[in-house]
């Protein structure tokens, strides 16, 4: 569960950081570590810690007690590669430092709890059940304590805060919804981490469509998105993005396959692009506990492989989620699902974008607003914005000065934190070519291919 790279990794991070080591050897203990090497290392700097807590500690130090141990017969020369390794890492960045600090008390609950349950089998066997569950509530409430905490002070942090209003970096800029326009609407411009925005549709509005584009466009700026299809099969999801992408309309996507590659080559050549993971659910079965071990499984693979971990979860969409409580009222498990859904972006640091059904009553209806939201108003005061997809008959007829385009469509900000609401974007959709903003599309295109992809 907790390879050997996260395993250095939580020990470079030690030797770096005084204070997280001061709090780790507090909780945790060398056998808690898979290998030999890990092991005495982490006790290293462990007893170190118990010695001379709030004092920093040197690769010269660790060197030292490194041959004191082989002294003792307690290492050799076959472990010395593996020394070497780690302590190269001490004088390096750690990728994904945030990860590993917020990993820590998994690792430490699940390597103690393991512990005390080896240890508890001779209590078992003579029957001694109440010391046994003496000792895991001990272990738990121990590892309740690596929790990272953090105070933070109104007054004494004044002066940092001005600095960074002074430098702009108070605020953490949001990932695009592919809509310029909605963007600059939005308080992040875009979605930032630990944000979570809804898109309110009736059926036909392209809400798969936007939540598709939203994910290529994030890739293509870097981001690593995990994307949840619930309703739309994976074959389908895939080639609404090379038709996006590449500019080729769904239809002649098998007629134009080798224009597509061709496309999809320029794309890759443009840094950064990240990477777009797809998971293919069935509807009413997706729970926010699945969500949570998905991203803990594949940050865990990334962080080892020296990768990015996930900063983006699309979900199309959380109306056909699971909850992961039960209630006789199907309007409070949707409520829960949302909840649970923004718990996720706060908890992992991640932009989530996901879509909500509106009713019928706002098929041709020229605003959709909070009200159009079915089932459960709760998905508005928990997302940071709802935003409503707009569309009348005769905007569904319209077309831009050439012919071009599937459509006007207006999409309407109904809730916004911290900025101004009732702002409202209008725009061309181009369907076809699964392009929700065909005007924000026609100008990706200029500055990948260096021209409209209509054109080619």
């Amino acid at each position: 569960m907790f390879p050997t790279a996260f395993q250095r990794s939580l020990i470079a991070l030690m030797f770096q950081d005084t204070s997280f080591r001061d709090m780790a050897s507090a909780i945790i203990a060398p056998p808690l570590f898979d290998g030999k090497v890990e092991a005495k290392i982490a006790g290293i700097l462990i007893n170190f810690s118990k010695t001379y807590p709030g004092i920093v500690i040197t690769q010269a130090v660790v060197v030292n007690e490194v041959k004191k141990l082989a002294a003792k017969k307690e290492m050799d020369k076959a472990d010395l590669p593996g020394v070497l390794d780690i302590i190269k890492l001490f004088g390096v960045p750690i990728a994904s430092e945030p990860y590993i600090r917020k990993e820590f008390q998994a690792f430490a609950t699940h390597k103690i709890l393991e512990t005390e349950i080896i240890n508890s089998v001779d209590l078992l066997k003579k029957g001694q059940y109440d010391e046994i569950v003496r000792r895991i509530n001990s272990a738990q409430a121990k590892t309740s304590a690596c929790a990272v905490h953090e105070e933070f002070y109104l007054i004494a942090g004044i002066e940092d805060r001005i600095a960074e209003y002074e430098a702009g970096t108070a605020f953490a800029e949001g990932v695009s919804t592919s809509v310029r326009e909605l963007d600059n609407m939005l308080f992040s411009r875009g979605v930032a981490p630990k944000e979570m925005i809804v898109f309110c549709g009736a059926a036909g509005r392209g809400k798969s469509i936007l939540l598709g584009n939203i994910g290529l466009r994030a890739t293509h700026a870097g981001e690593v998105v995990l994307y949840y299809t619930l309703e739309v099969d994976r074959k389908i999801v895939m080639a609404r993005s090379d038709a996006c992408v590449t500019g080729i309309a769904f239809d002649n996507l098998a007629m134009d396959f080798m224009k597509a590659k061709a496309q999809w080559d320029i794309y890759r050549r443009v840094p950064p692009v990240g990477e777009l993971i797809l998971l293919d659910k069935l509807p009413m079965t997706l729970k926010p506990s699945h969500i949570r071990a998905d991203l803990h499984r594949i940050n865990e693979t990334r962080v080892k492989m020296g990768l990015k971990p996930v900063s983006v979860v699309i979900i199309d969409y959380a109306d056909i989620q699971a909850s992961d409580r039960k209630n006789d009222d199907k309007r409070l498990d949707t409520g829960d699902i949302y909840v649970d859904d923004r718990s996720i972006a706060k908890e992992f640091e991640v932009s989530v974008f996901t879509a909500s059904q509106a009713n019928r009553a706002n098929l041709w209806k020229k605003n959709v607003d909070l009200d159009a939201l079915s089932e459960d108003f709760s998905k508005a005061f928990t997302a940071d914005y709802v935003v409503g997809m707009s569309q009348t008959k005769e905007e569904l007829a319209m077309r831009d000065s050439t012919g071009r385009g599937t459509g006007v469509q207006r999409l309407y900000v109904g809730k916004n934190r911290n900025g101004p609401k009732a702002g409202c974007a209008t725009l061309m959709t181009d369907l076809a070519r699964s392009r929700y903003s065909m005007g924000d599309w026609d100008e990706w295109d200029k500055g990948v291919y260096g021209c409209l992809t209509c054109h080619l």
